[in-house]
């Protein structure tokens, strides 16, 4: 097949219905959505102190900008998810051939599964940056219905925040510093995507270690992270995140009623 086939092949979206059976066919993705109907004020205007009317006004825009950002997430995995299919044979990603050197992605069986290689690593680091930006909108909207008193700058999604968060609501500060504990490999990722070295890409560069008292340094070894490990690590990371988007959501619903 030509070169430029295999490029059209490969650079595709997918139909609605091939969106909605890969959702159908991983529940969780579609749960990430965070409701307001149950927290919108309940109040006229003019019963209501001002700056209550406010904050609820925020919190409410806040939803909006979360959802916003839920939905870029899950188009992410989406695409990610619909390339993934297509077959990407990285599970043996780099053999030594008899001759010498190294022969990397070797069951590649041409330029196509080159372009859905790349389709597929393009569409998770999009998702690794949506992730962890939905993490702060969360912060931002606990900064507001909580009043934690936070510049919108100083907002983050961190140990600050859970501890602050404590003094308010102890139940929820507890479950979201062991929900930030359960990601830590996510934000580690996403930092390694966004400031370092990714680890969806051969990595050659020399590794540094002590031994002895000595450093060590070893060249000559590659590291690399295969499709279906990065899968594994997203789906975990979404399963996660939907749980935690159902505990704000019943928290959020149930303070509002009192």
């Amino acid at each position: 097949m030509a070169s430029k086939e295999l490029y059209e092949k490969a650079f595709q979206y997918p139909t609605q219905q091939e969106s909605i059976e890969i959702q159908n066919h991983f529940p969780p993705v579609k749960e990430l959505f965070l409701s307001h109907n149950d927290i919108e004020a309940k109040e006229e205007y003019h019963k209501v102190d001002v700056m209550i009317y406010v904050a609820k006004h925020d919190i409410i825009n806040w939803i909006n900008r979360l959802n916003n950002k839920l939905g870029k997430l899950k188009f992410s995995y989406i695409l990610l998810k619909f390339y993934y299919l297509k077959g990407i044979p990285d599970e043996q990603w780099k053999v030594e051939l008899e001759a010498g050197g190294t022969k990397f992605f070797p069951d590649f069986k041409d330029e196509g599964d080159h372009y859905i290689h790349f389709l597929f690593k393009y569409s998770s680091e999009n998702f690794y940056y949506h992730y962890v930006s939905a993490l702060d909108c969360i912060a931002h909207l606990l900064n507001i219905y909580y009043n934690l008193s936070w510049g919108e700058k100083e907002v983050a999604f961190k140990k600050d925040l859970f501890k602050k968060l404590q003094l308010k609501d102890k139940d929820l500060a507890q479950s979201l510093g062991i929900f930030s504990e359960s990601i830590g490999d996510i934000r580690e990722d996403r930092n390694g995507l966004a400031h370092r070295f990714p680890l969806n890409e051969v990595d050659f560069r020399s590794k540094k270690n002590f031994q002895d008292g000595k450093e060590v340094v070893t060249m000559g070894s590659a590291h690399y992270t295969n499709s279906r490990e990065v899968l594994t690590k997203i789906e975990r990371s979404v399963e996660l995140l939907s749980d935690t988007l159902k505990n704000i959501e019943k928290t959020l619903s149930s303070n509002s009623d009192q």
